[in-house]
């Protein structure tokens, strides 16, 4: 939305009105990078190499809760609650750019 500050995680559903409630599907409990330098945590502010793998669009889950993203045939992804659920074909770059960390389980 208008409101958002510069510091909120971009959505990966370009092409949506940024005031849609579909515009912005990042994780409720993110940070910034820079967030994350001033609270210590340098890990997360440290980017990974990028591979061909993470520019293949792909069908992924994300948890908008946990801030988690899977497969589409994770078992994880079948336990996520409907209001917290979203559904993309998108490179695995985007999701990590909006700043949701890969499931454990499914590793995608």
């Amino acid at each position: 939305t208008a409101d958002q500050t510069a510091g909120s995680p971009e959505s990966i559903n370009p092409g949506v009105p940024a005031d849609s409630p579909e515009a912005s599907t990042a994780p409720a409990n993110t940070q910034t990078a820079e967030q994350a330098n001033t609270n210590g945590d340098a890990q997360a502010a440290v980017a990974s190499p990028s591979t061909p793998e993470d520019e293949t669009e792909q069908p992924y889950i994300m948890d908008t809760g946990s801030g988690l993203f899977h497969t589409d045939i994770c078992t994880d992804a079948a336990a996520i609650a409907v209001d917290q659920r979203s559904e993309r074909t998108t490179a695995r770059t985007k999701i990590l750019d909006a700043g949701y960390q890969p499931c454990p389980n499914c590793n995608p």
